[in-house]
């Protein structure tokens, strides 16, 4: 589902709760209206996630040879391999 379509059946819900008197009807739309919010907001940040890794991936690698960050400090602060790959950061073997 795309953030609009969400948006759309957010404000039907929107809608419905202003309109109905039923009390059993309105809990069930407020959670139904948390549901969607607590989704759109999900989509936000997978969106803002990905901005994030995009640049990471473009300026990670001369950063990390700049300051002298391992490929092992990074795993080990939670920076997936896959996107360590991306960036051009290698895998170190120490001896």
């Amino acid at each position: 589902m795309t953030r609009e379509s969400l948006q759309a059946r957010l404000a039907r819900i929107n809608d419905q709760l202003a309109s109905t008197t039923d009390p059993l009807e309105s809990v069930t739309l407020t959670q139904a209206k948390l549901d969607l919010e607590a989704q759109i907001a999900r989509i936000g940040e997978s969106e803002n996630l990905a901005e994030l890794e995009a640049g990471f991936i473009q300026y990670a690698k001369e950063y990390s040879e700049r300051k002298g960050i391992s490929y092992t400090a990074w795993r080990q602060v939670g920076v997936p391999a896959a996107v360590l790959r991306k960036a051009g950061i290698k895998e170190t073997r120490r001896r």
